[in-house]
């Protein structure tokens, strides 16, 4: 029984390449105060450049996929001659994270998370803002035509990407194959090489380690298991301090911003506009607070998860 739990812990780890980030439509999002499972996972691969660089275009993918179908939704509108000057604004604020999503070190792989995150819950912010200004204009004749355009994009930029990341995850195989066979004891640069020339897939490499696996003594066996479950251990805890960092920060900033606005209010005399900025401001000790204990909460349940599995 324990071998066929190592066997698909190897397995569960060896395939991680992760589909690609989606911001769903119909997610509640509490993201300054929840650290979502998707994006803990998401950034797990960022430990190297290679992933970091994949991530980042599945990211550019994702804004642009967003952008189009703003476009479309601000298109239907203006044809029925809605206001639509917000909805423009967002929509460029939208075109500007996306410039900034190109921006984004590889080579720095903590920053490159930092930055990752942080753009991926501004971009939910603003796609929240979106949905919550057409809620009401648009009908369900128009929520289906715009259904049916979006299928039928076409961007050639949108293909690029997809093509950058497809020969990225060539790379990244052949990385985690590398990794994978080091925490297994196995040395076969052969394996490797076949991979690299095409001649077989990842995917047969990662079956035939798995053959391989099977024929370790115990011990090594063993070894090799929990060498997996301590690293994926410390990714993930590694991850959720990065993302619980990257949150409180946002929270201290708008916190920040509050007090300041509340200052300036009760220097010009507006007392109670700034007692309410002040209590608004105030409300976020809470916030943060609940964002470190979950992250606790967290780490505490992955580590525990790891010496379930020992």
């Amino acid at each position: 029984m324990k071998e066929v739990i190592c066997l698909l812990i190897i397995t569960l780890l060896i395939f991680s390449i992760a589909p690609a980030l989606v911001i769903a439509d119909d997610e509640d999002d509490q993201n300054l105060e929840n650290i979502d499972t998707q994006t803990q996972v998401e950034t797990e691969i960022m430990d190297s450049s290679i992933g970091a660089q994949i991530r980042i275009l599945q990211l550019q993918r994702q804004l642009q996929l967003k952008l189009l179908h703003m476009q479309a939704v601000v298109d239907v509108l203006n044809a029925k001659s809605a206001d639509t000057t917000a909805l423009t604004g967002i929509s460029e604020e939208l075109k500007l994270l996306i410039n900034e999503a190109k921006t984004i070190p590889t080579t720095n792989t903590e920053e490159a998370v930092k930055q990752f995150v942080e753009i991926k819950l501004d971009a939910k912010d603003l796609v929240k803002q979106f949905r919550e200004i057409t809620s009401t204009l648009l009908t369900n004749e128009d929520k289906e035509a715009l259904r049916l355009r979006i299928r039928e994009i076409n961007d050639s930029e949108l293909q690029e990407i997809k093509n950058q990341i497809k020969d990225l995850n060539n790379g990244l195989n052949i990385e985690r194959l590398r990794k994978t066979m080091q925490h297994m004891s196995i040395e076969d640069e052969a394996l490797i090489a076949q991979v690299e020339s095409g001649e077989i897939t990842a995917k047969q490499a990662f079956e035939q380690l798995k053959e391989q696996h099977k024929a370790l003594i115990q011990e090594k066996k063993q070894e090799s298991r929990e060498n997996f479950i301590q690293e994926k251990i410390q990714r993930r805890t590694q991850q959720i301090d990065k993302i619980t960092e990257i949150k409180t920060n946002r929270l201290n900033t708008i916190q920040e911003r509050l007090q300041e606005r509340a200052q300036i209010l009760e220097q010009k005399g507006f007392e109670n506009a700034s007692l309410r900025l002040q209590n608004r401001a105030d409300e976020f000790e809470n916030k943060i607070q609940n964002v470190e204990e979950k992250g606790e909460a967290l780490k505490n349940k992955a580590q525990q998860k790891g010496v379930n599995n020992e």
